[in-house]
């Protein structure tokens, strides 16, 4: 299950608090004091309590309820659950919380009879162990903390009672407020990855906060994730590290690959934003929602004191930051308004009592230049500049006009001041404003990473690169007779030919001089770990006898492509030998060769899941970009179910289905390349859509489009294939984009909705008709029972087609000019065929 019945958990229209109490008296009574003060609007009734405080309605029992209530507050205890579970979801019931004052642990029997019992009805069920939930804007505080929930537009989901009750006191403390706010408990049901969902969609709902301590079903986790953090971003406290595994691993690559640092590059994929205290969390959540997306982390500072200055330098250097280097032409602009014999470089340190038009000027001329992608300004008041002058000043160059975008990089303030009104003033003009200059880049780097992950979040790297051609039959031999003798470790000659099969080459280690300027860096290691929850890892970094102690590596989930390979290998401290500023054909060689070496382990993962664990230590990289590897170890074992993946497959996010790519064929002759949509055919589609008639777009998207923005085609390229198909088709003869399909299943993976669009002087040609049954095709392999759409009544054509396909078609109770089409796919019939259609139409 996924978001069934959320609505009855979160915006509930009737409640019931159903006993016997196993609470404890103190604990009852402050539930009852919590939702009568809430002044929860619809009916509540008190189900084998007594009201003394004139809020709620009475039943002595179930029984006596002439209706059963849409959410239902279990105060009855592990005895009481499992029959109160059945009578409310026969009744009609969508959610039940199994409330606390504290985390409990029921016997598992109870919990699974709960389960079976429920799910006949999809009844949810949270808890046991939860501390409560509330929606503060239907005025609903179903729980036992220690502070009533304020009102406001973040969601937080928390598995701890305890991180609860600290958080929901650091919020009043500081005057946050909350749309919704779930405890968990002991996750019989509900987990994090459905809230996800759910929040995503909530209009309540500005940005997410999470607390998580394991994640059970990575697949399903990832994929709810990567949904929201592209809708609202998504901000993450992990919790319970110290209680972590220790790694056990014989190879470098399982030791390195510690559960944590597994964790940290499972949530960079997904776009989620990982702290690490409280006020890390809200901070980041209100910096992100303020500021854009600056892809990148170069920084400039701004200050009216040297002192200042260097505290905010040494602060960017301690995060991963980089202080821009700033254009010759900003330096020459720039140096009048800096204090005497400064030298006119970042930071810019300006006299202590500049006046407001140096910050204007100077704020405006760093957001012109390239090379900068965030700037803050550290101001301490003087008896001559005084601090509200200077936020004006800030606001009158970056701030947000009302109807206005965002800016495109990142201005974010520290104004050493107790003034609480030059922080309004910033606030409201959308620049966050910070005490000092430590949090004001703390902040900024909030953004470089939630902007990284942005980039890497929708990543489906290709199932099999395009670079190359490994004999995957030679190694999967190599290892299937390996595990029948049976052994756990390939011998070297084993080894060998098994990354020869992959194109990695081996030898003795090379005599590569080191000339002046030379980018070739000494001893590298790449390495495939195994990690339960979220499958294969790979591992970059030091190579040598430095590996297990120098710290200078990182990490990233398989599948790679190329520049996913890129990303991570930047991630490294060695990857400044050949990732600079002076980046010339030499450097680009070592890091393509580099890259190279990684995507071959992560596809060996993808292709063998056998192979568990590998170290390449050491390899080497030439100037020309030869790889050498010098030593290896490869460790194997029979592969495991993992659940909510396909087949043995070890994967946590699903890579690019090439076994979806067709060659269509119609009557005429003319043939298409149809294959599933990727992020890189955005210059395709835009080229399609500029080439279809207005009135085609018009039928296909309800309303004239004539912006075909990044944003918007981003939208249609971007896909998480754990959730949306699309495939676009080709024509053969020219390369040309000329039609795409597309569906996207709701978070229950039940229904999808389907869209479809053909170059205009290709319709009623039949190509439309076989890019339908393929995407029937899909939704039949995929497990969607439904596929849905909705049809202007105008588009006869589109109407008929649906119905040749089998879709019934009814009015939509919403607007009288829309169709809405359904098809259910097991009864569609294998065979089904167009009237016109002759053999050569079907998929070749």
């Amino acid at each position: 299950m996924t978001i069934i019945n959320l609505d009855g958990l979160l915006k509930p229209k009737s409640i019931a608090l159903i006993g016997p109490n196993y609470l404890g008296e103190d604990e009852l009574s402050s539930l009852l004091e919590r939702m009568a003060d809430s002044g929860y609007l619809s009916p509540t009734t008190l189900v084998g309590f007594h009201d003394t405080h004139g809020a709620f309605s009475e039943a002595d029992s179930l029984d006596d309820m002439g209706q059963m209530p849409d959410l239902a507050v279990l105060a009855c205890g592990p005895d009481h659950a499992v029959e109160t579970i059945a009578r409310l979801g026969a009744g009609g019931t969508r959610a039940a919380v199994m409330i606390a004052s504290g985390f409990e642990v029921w016997p598992s029997e109870t919990l699974q009879a709960m389960l079976d019992a429920a799910r006949p009805y999809n009844l949810r069920l949270i808890g046991p162990g939860s501390l409560g939930i509330s929606s503060p804007s239907h005025r609903m505080q179903v729980h036992l903390s220690v502070e009533t929930v304020p009102g406001g537009d973040l969601a937080m989901v928390c598995r701890s009672g305890i991180i609860m009750n600290a958080t929901l006191s650091w919020a009043a403390a500081h005057g946050v407020g909350f749309s919704h706010v779930v405890s968990l408990g002991d996750r019989v049901d509900v987990d994090i990855a459905d809230l996800l969902d759910w929040f995503t969609s909530d209009v309540e709902t500005r940005a997410i906060m999470v607390q998580l301590e394991t994640v059970t079903n990575a697949r399903k986790f990832l994929s709810a994730a990567r949904a929201a953090a592209r809708a609202k971003p998504v901000v993450l406290i992990r919790t319970g590290v110290s209680t972590d595994p220790q790694a056990s691993s014989l190879t470098a690559a399982g030791r390195l690959a510690t559960m944590d640092a597994v964790y940290d590059a499972a949530l960079m994929r997904a776009g989620v934003l990982r702290v690490t205290g409280l006020d890390d969390m809200f901070d980041a959540a209100e910096t992100v929602t303020r500021v854009h997306p600056n892809l990148g982390r170069r920084l400039a500072i701004i200050a009216n004191s040297r002192s200042l200055a260097t505290l905010a330098a040494d602060r960017v250097a301690a995060l991963g930051g980089e202080i821009a280097q700033i254009s010759a032409v900003t330096e020459e602009a720039v140096q009048p308004m800096l204090r005497s014999f400064v030298a006119p470089e970042n930071p810019l340190i300006i006299p202590s009592n500049a006046p407001p038009e140096s910050y204007q000027e100077l704020i405006r001329l760093l957001l012109a230049d390239r090379n900068v992608d965030g700037i803050v300004v550290v101001s301490a008041p003087t008896a001559f500049a005084q601090p509200m002058g200077t936020a004006a000043a800030i606001v009158a160059a970056a701030g947000r006009q009302v109807g206005q975008p965002r800016a495109k990089k990142a201005v974010i303030a520290a104004l050493a001041t107790a003034e609480q009104a030059p922080q309004r003033m910033l606030e409201a003009a959308g620049i966050p404003c910070y005490r000092t200059s430590a949090e004001a880049v703390r902040a900024f780097m909030y953004v470089a990473r939630y902007s990284e992950g942005k980039k890497l979040l929708m990543a489906n790297p290709p199932s099999l690169p395009d670079d190359f051609t490994p004999q995957m039959e030679v190694a999967r031999a190599i290892v299937t007779n390996a595990l029948a003798e049976p052994r756990d470790w390939l011998d070297h000659s084993e080894c060998r030919d098994v990354l020869t099969a992959y194109g990695l080459n081996f030898g003795p280690a090379p005599s590569i001089p080191r000339k002046a300027g030379s980018k070739v860096p000494g001893e590298l290691f790449a390495g495939l770990a195994d990690n339960p929850t979220f499958g294969p890892v790979i591992v970059f970094g030091q190579g040598g006898s430095a590996v297990d102690y120098a710290g200078d590596y990182g990490l990233d989930l398989a599948p790679l492509d190329l520049n996913l390979a890129e990303a991570l290998i930047a991630r490294t401290r060695i990857s400044r030998l050949f990732h600079d500023a002076d980046e010339n054909e030499q450097s680009r060689h070592i890091r393509h060769a580099i890259a190279m070496v990684l995507v071959k382990l992560a596809q060996l993962a993808v292709d063998i899941p056998e192979i568990r664990e590998i170290d390449l230590n050491p390899f080497y990289v030439d100037e020309d970009g030869v790889v050498t590897i010098t030593d290896m170890r490869i460790a194997i074992a029979p592969p495991k179910i993992v659940p909510g993946r396909m087949a043995t497959s070890r994967l946590a996010i699903r890579p690019y289905p090439k076994e979806w790519e067709r060659t269509l064929q119609l009557k005429d002759g003319r043939r298409f390349f149809v294959r599933p949509v990727r992020p890189d055919d955005e210059d395709s589609f835009k080229a399609f859509f500029e080439a279809v008639s207005a009135e085609d777009l018009r039928l296909r998207f309800f309303a004239p489009v004539r912006d075909f923005s990044h944003a918007f085609l981003a939208r249609l390229t971007q896909l998480d294939y754990s959730r949306a198909m699309a495939f676009a088709a080709f024509d053969v003869s020219t390369g040309v984009m000329v039609g795409a399909v597309r569906l996207h299943a709701d978070p229950d993976h039940k229904t999808g909705e389907y869209a479809i669009m053909v170059q205009s002087d290709l319709k009623g040609k039949g190509l439309g008709w076989m890019l339908m049954n393929l995407i029937i095709e899909y939704a039949e392999g995929d497990g969607i029972e439904t596929i849905t759409g909705e049809v202007l009544k105008e588009n006869t054509t589109m109407l008929d087609m649906c119905r040749s396909l089998g879709f019934k078609i009814r009015p939509s109770s919403d607007d009288e000019s829309v169709s809405v089409v359904t098809l259910s796919v097991a009864e569609v019939r294998s065979d089904a065929k167009d009237p016109g259609e002759s053999p050569q139409e079907a998929a070749s």
